[in-house]
């Protein structure tokens, strides 16, 4: 009779249902002095958005922010060098199982890869030392229990790289500002305003703090025209590992290769040199000449947020359904682009007569400050062009995926599925 209840007990033990947790960790490397009031207010969305969630919330940094005090519920720890995060990760991991999850959000300095073969060697500058992404991943192998859920923002400089921990373990995802190639730009544009990819989608996270990690970052990309959309979610940068394009497609030769220190960075997109042959590929700052490459846009996708964007009927609908939504708020948002397209190229075009002589070149009186800030005024009427005719950058990533579904084999489509599938909780 006592063995029969005792098999009872046992029964109704494993019966009962598991509840999962969900643990947000902060991970901040380096904070020097003109980024600290970022780096906190990034922290503090993202720190906000998981005591919203009612989840455990943890801080790891050089030392204590501020807010952390006036937030009792949130657990600080000190970050300073790879032990540190190492005794981190391990106490974290001690109390999960593979039921839970843990969500990522790494801030700092980033550093370039050793190579462009290697975009694992790209990683985070701490207080004491240099933490790459490889380093990273084997730390997240060792201590979160295997089957664990791990979702990863990370919008530092040369970020591209953390897609490599997404790449190797099961149930994993993320999303980062840039590619492993290139700097995070926007911490503050020429007039000193923040636009940082960090502050914005963490602060999303904090309006919205069930917001999945696809909506999060293509939202945030959206409006971050200063990094180009070069960074991408997983999902997106595993299809360009696999048909080796930018940033994957090889640009240096063995011996560039072996004589430079770091990775060419990705240059900025132009539609124009892709797209318009008989146009100049700096057309885009004189808008008279692509107005009607501009109407032609809106006109193209208007119809396609009627018809669909994808023709391969092997896509299935829970990927189809994220580009309806960026068709969506692309054509939406259009005029939007427009306009802030028209002012950057108006900005342009007063200072080039105002600081440039016939020649092209800056009058004798032009100082270097006036100089750069002409580059920078330049730079962003590229920006803004590029944002503005994202479509066709829309249609090379709807090629990935429908040459996915006609050319890969069964393991890389269930590999692509997994990530989206990830990303969209």
């Amino acid at each position: 009779m006592k063995t029969l209840k005792a098999l009872m007990i046992l029964v109704f033990l494993f019966a009962l249902p598991v509840h999962s947790k969900t643990i947000n960790i902060t991970l901040l490397g380096l904070i020097d002095a003109p980024n600290e009031e970022e780096f906190n207010k990034a922290a503090l969305y993202f720190s906000i958005a998981s005591l919203k969630n009612k989840e455990k919330t943890i801080v790891a940094a050089p030392w204590k922010l501020n807010f952390i005090d006036g937030l009792k519920s949130i657990e600080y720890n000190k970050l300073q060098n790879k032990k540190d995060l190492k005794k981190i990760l391990k106490k974290v991991g001690e109390g999960l199982s593979g039921e839970d999850t843990v969500n990522f959000f790494i801030y700092g300095h980033g550093f370039a890869a050793k190579s462009e073969l290697k975009p694992e060697t790209s990683g985070i500058v701490l207080s004491e030392g240099k933490l790459r992404h490889k380093e990273f991943e084997n730390l997240v192998w060792e201590y979160i229990p295997f089957g664990a859920n791990v979702k990863v923002i990370a919008p530092y400089c040369f970020s591209g790289g953390i897609h490599e921990l997404s790449m190797s373990r099961p149930n994993t995802c993320s999303a980062a500002a840039t590619d492993f190639r290139t700097p995070s730009t926007g911490e503050n544009d020429i007039f000193g305003t923040s636009n940082t990819y960090a502050s914005k989608i963490t602060y999303m996270l904090y309006s919205q703090p069930k917001e999945s990690l696809e909506n999060l970052h293509l939202i945030t990309a959206e409006s971050d025209f200063w990094n180009d959309r070069n960074g991408r979610l997983s999902s997106m940068d595993y299809l360009r590992r696999l048909f080796k394009t930018p940033p994957y497609k090889k640009t240096q030769g063995f011996i560039d290769r072996l004589f430079s220190d770091y990775p060419l960075k990705t240059n900025l997109y132009n539609p124009i040199e892709k797209h318009c042959e008989g146009l100049d590929k700096n057309a885009m700052l004189e808008k008279e000449k692509v107005t009607s490459l501009i109407e032609q846009t809106r006109e193209i996708v208007k119809k396609i947020d009627e018809e669909g964007v994808f023709t391969n009927k092997k896509v299935p609908e829970f990927v189809k359904n994220r580009y309806k939504n960026i068709i969506k708020r692309y054509s939406d948002n259009f005029d939007s682009y427009l306009k802030l397209y028209t002012k950057k190229q108006n900005d342009y075009q007063f200072f080039k007569n105002e600081l440039l002589d016939e020649n092209g070149n800056f009058k004798t009186a032009v100082d270097y400050y006036h100089q750069m800030t002409f580059y920078d005024i330049e730079r962003e009427a590229r920006l803004t062009f590029s944002q503005l005719l994202y479509f066709y950058r829309l249609k090379e990533d709807v090629k990935l995926i429908e040459d996915l579904y006609d050319k890969g084999d069964v393991y890389d489509i269930h590999k692509f599925e997994r990530l989206v599938k990830c990303e969209q909780k």
